[in-house]
């Protein structure tokens, strides 16, 4: 039997979905079991070509090499995507199914009790409190636990002779962003706010109270709030928010425990169900307002949020330039931390196979897939290209280990056009977040963007109209940036020195001035070819402005420099020997990287301006112009 349960969760960057993904993997790797949660970040401004190809991971496993599915339904926030994933596994599926929260035609269900426990936070605000003008922020009607909450709610008003009108319930959707559109709702042809608001999710509560404090209203003074579920969010916001305890761990490990009882052919009820508690917190006055003491954490967790975002930025511009596999796989290796984890396996579907970015592929990722890179925190990265069974998820000899794994699977997909997946072990102390989100969909858009460069035109072609300068031939600023970025970072891994040199072009303005530009381009042009000429075969000549160039030198010669600026006199003077109109000169400036201790490219870079510049003013001084 496969020693395997699948975990389909969206929205994996929640606290309920980290904690219910560890304790499900917990418990798995006690009976023996790999858990393997195939992870969605869910939709994108209403995107629906992105949202076809997020969804497209549960596409993925091959359903059958699996002892155990659990599906955490509520939270796929792409529209339909429950109903798809249940028509799925009706049809894929062979193994026990367990909906967590969720209660499916056939399948098993951990469900908690819904009705009576939001009777009890009802009563709370009736009895307790002694309010009577209370508002409900539901889920949506179509969700079982919504429905059960609901009408915990209505039976208590009812108990009570309190009349429920049309503006006292607004459904939402158990996210965040429907607190504004909520108490316009329950506001309309009213002059004052409720005494209280429950909601039927802590996330709906957190909206409510954020629209309330931006419209002056403080809670619980004014408005009481309360919540379900008991998430960390709601725990530590201002003011904690009073909720309904759910023990999620304990529900991870019923899961993996109907799973196993079936698997061992044991009795087993469909439906099991939990009765979490009520929670009186900060928000409705009750209870005790829940502080983060960790200042240290808190300073640390806001250093490594500003260094991530730095290295989202960093990474995107690099991107720009990773015209070619080899390329833009460099740059994901190079940014492999922002994802906090041990390990990634890169997959990349296999692009000679019929049916590549087929949409209408039911399992829209190829049969045969291609293992391009394993990802290390710890060093260097294996480069692959080890092709293999998209149903093996990874190659064979990775589940052949004696220890259980614990993975995270994203799909790689520019909108909907799916490119392979990623295959993270599960981190220990961090969690995916925004961050590693980018990184995945940064690599995506890289990968695209290859492949329609390659699309318009032959790779050589495009790599010429972008990296080269149309007038000299040589390479352009942009080329000359990511050419000086690689060959910096290759030589202090191999502890060898480059020498930068900064060349500027006397006289240009007089030229351009006195003889027109078609003269100027033509003395552009002279300068590059002087230029070239003074540098060897793997050495670099670029044009980077106007009348400004940049070389890179290879420093195996100490007299490197000296032969460098031997051969450009000689040209120019070669040059000017055969007339013209003018003559052409240059100011250079030189700057090796290895000259001072831990010299960076920027400094280096700076060093060799101001070199230029220096010999430009004795320049000018010798031929007795002003400075």
């Amino acid at each position: 039997m496969n020693r395997k349960i699948a975990l389909l969760m969206g929205e994996v960057t929640g606290n309920f979905q980290e904690t219910i993904a560890r304790a499900i993997a917990a418990r798995a790797n006690e009976l023996g079991y790999d858990m393997v949660a195939f992870c969605t970040y869910g939709s994108y401004n209403d995107d629906i070509l992105f949202s076809e190809g997020e969804k497209a991971c549960v596409y993925l496993p091959n359903y059958e090499e699996f002892s155990g599915i659990i599906v955490t339904e509520d939270v796929f926030d792409i529209e339909g995507m429950g109903d798809e994933v249940y028509a799925h596994l009706k049809q894929h599926a062979k193994c026990p199914v367990v909906y967590l929260r969720t209660k499916r035609e056939g399948f098993y269900s951990v469900l908690l009790e819904n009705k009576q426990p939001m009777k009890n936070m009802t009563r709370h605000f009736l009895e307790d409190h002694g309010f009577r003008d209370i508002c409900y922020m539901s889920g949506k009607k179509e969700l079982w636990d919504s429905a059960q909450r609901l009408e915990g709610f209505l039976e208590a008003m009812e108990e009570k002779g309190i009349p429920v009108t049309e503006h006292m319930i607004f459904h939402g959707d158990y996210w965040r962003e429907k607190g504004k559109v909520a108490i316009d709702w329950f506001m309309e042809g009213r002059d004052t706010y409720p005494q209280a608001i429950i909601c039927a999710n802590d996330y709906m509560a957190l909206s409510i109270c954020e629209e309330l404090r931006e419209r002056g209203v403080n809670v619980p003074e004014d408005v009481c709030v309360s919540g379900f579920d008991y998430v960390y969010e709601a725990k530590f916001y201002q003011p904690s928010i009073t909720s309904i305890f759910v023990d999620f761990p304990k529900m991870g490990a019923m899961a993996v425990d109907i799973i196993d009882r079936v698997n061992r052919g044991l009795p087993q009820e469909q439906i099991t169900r939990m009765t979490p508690d009520l929670k009186l917190q900060k928000s409705c006055g009750c209870g005790e307002q829940w502080t983060f003491d960790d200042v240290a954490e808190m300073i640390d967790q806001n250093y490594q949020n500003a260094f991530s975002m730095k290295n989202i930025m960093l990474s995107t511009m690099e991107y720009q330039d990773a015209f070619e596999e080899n390329e833009y796989l460099r740059v994901a290796e190079k940014y492999f931390s922002l994802m906090h984890c041990d390990k990634v396996w890169l997959c990349l579907c296999d692009e000679k196979e019929e049916g590549f970015l087929a949409v209408e592929n039911e399992n829209r990722f190829t049969r045969q897939v291609v293992l391009k890179r394993v990802l290390h925190s710890n060093k260097n990265a294996d480069k692959r290209n080890f092709p293999f069974s998209r149903t093996d998820l990874l190659p064979k000899e990775f589940w052949s280990k004696d220890a259980p794994n614990n993975l995270l699977v994203f799909s790689l997909h520019y909108k909907n056009k799916i490119y392979g997946y990623l295959v993270a072990e599960m981190p220990r102390k961090t969690w995916p977040d925004i961050y590693s989100q980018s990184y995945i969909q940064n690599l995506a858009n890289a990968i695209e963007n290859a492949m329609v460069q390659r699309e318009l035109s032959s790779f050589e072609e495009i790599k010429a109209l972008y990296q080269k300068d149309s007038l000299t031939g040589l390479y352009n600023r942009r080329g000359a940036d990511k050419l000086t970025k690689e060959m910096f970072a290759k030589a202090g891994e191999t502890g060898t020195e480059l020498i930068l040199v900064s060349i500027d072009m006397d006289g240009l303005k007089y030229i351009n001035d006195t003889y027109g530009h078609t003269e100027g381009d033509k003395a552009i042009s002279k300068m590059g070819a002087v230029l070239q000429s003074a540098v060897h075969e793997k050495e670099v000549c670029a044009r980077v402005g106007g009348d400004e160039f940049f070389c890179i030198l290879l420093s195996e010669d100490p007299d490197r420099e000296k032969q460098f600026l031997s051969q450009l006199e000689k040209s120019m003077e070669e040059a000017n020997e055969k007339g013209g109109l003018y003559s052409i000169g240059a100011s250079v400036g030189f700057a090796r990287s290895m000259e001072t201790p831990g010299m960076s490219l920027l400094q280096c870079l700076q060093l060799a301006d101001m070199r230029m510049y220096e010999n430009k003013r004795k320049r000018k001084v010798a031929r007795g112009q002003s400075v």
